[in-house]
């Protein structure tokens, strides 16, 4: 029987697994197996500028030896700009990712009430279930300060999401996930106000709007491939390592205030008019709300607000 190079990643990472649990190999070293490849797409992650500042390697380096269950953004850079780009290859076809939840966004990135707001809020009900956006191996899966019950699963390119508020975690650090694939279950825990998702999307440690990354009007990427550069950082800076307690700033209480919704699941032969019937509203409010045309293919299993 032919062992496919898929197959031999496996067997290699199980025996890394054991010896890791058994004390003989740094957790840390599981790190330097995160860059795997089952298609060519996989090959080139990441590609520097011609003019790429040369601490970036430097960075890079500790970003790939560094291996922390504990703390959110382990990673120390000595640098103040990040000018020429990166090219990341996010996924190799639109099988690469999953919409960790497919449902509307009830909050933005950006500053919010005075705070910075370094993710985004989507909506669902506690219970549902979330799942990994890409392929990666999970590096913390715990309650964490005002994120609630939290996992970070880190990924091939530099790229590391967060999945916050959960009321259940359901994978464990190093345990490979591919796109789809649940990590928790949503809910209302930490500073939240509120059952939702709060999704962030980071690089080698820092916040970077999702939006930059994903069309969530439509739950798909906007590019399988995307350049970061100065322009996707907050204050156009890679900052240095943030403190524990810099988390405890974390707050939502916009969610004192917000209103709650109707939904309308979407079944096997349902169409927007005959949906507009029911709830007693029109085609083109339903367009409004879930930021969506009247001929927008309608997904089984999709939540549509309906008022």
């Amino acid at each position: 029987m032919r062992l496919t190079r898929s197959g031999l990643y496996k067997i290699v990472l199980g025996i890394c697994l054991f010896f890791i649990s058994t004390g003989y190999i740094d957790a840390h070293h599981l790190t330097n197996l995160i860059n795997f490849s089952d298609t060519d797409s996989y090959r080139e992650p990441i590609k520097l500028g011609e003019a790429f500042d040369s601490s970036f390697s430097a960075a890079w380096d500790i970003y790939l030896n560094t291996w922390d269950t504990e703390i959110l953004n382990p990673y120390i850079y000595d640098f103040n700009s990040f000018n020429s780009p990166v090219s990341l290859c996010l996924a190799p076809d639109s099988l690469g990712f999953v919409m960790p939840v497919a449902n509307i966004v009830t909050s933005n990135y950006g500053h919010r009430k005075g705070r910075q707001h370094q993710g985004v809020d989507i909506d669902l009900e506690t219970g549902d279930t979330v799942v990994s956006a890409f392929d990666g191996v999970v590096r913390m899966s715990k309650y964490y300060y005002g994120y609630g019950n939290m996992v970070v699963v880190r990924h091939h390119n530099g790229l590391e999401t967060l999945y916050g508020h959960l009321s259940r975690v359901l994978v464990e650090p190093g345990q490979m996930v591919k796109a789809g694939e649940t990590v928790g279950l949503g809910g209302n825990t930490g500073h939240s106000f509120g059952s939702h998702l709060h999704f962030e999307i980071r690089f080698m440690g820092q916040p970077i709007d999702p939006s930059k990354f994903i069309a969530f009007d439509k739950f798909s990427l906007l590019n399988n491939e995307v350049q970061i550069d100065s322009s996707m950082f907050a204050n156009n800076k890679l900052v240095k390592k943030q403190q524990k307690d810099d988390d405890t700033r974390f707050a939502e209480t916009h969610y004192k205030t917000v209103k709650k919704h109707k939904y309308h699941v979407i079944k096997q032969g349902d169409t927007l008019s005959a949906i507009a019937r029911k709830h007693k509203t029109t085609v083109a409010k339903l367009c409004k709300l879930n930021k969506m045309s009247a001929t927008t293919t309608l997904k089984l299993g999709r939540k549509l607000v309906v008022n």
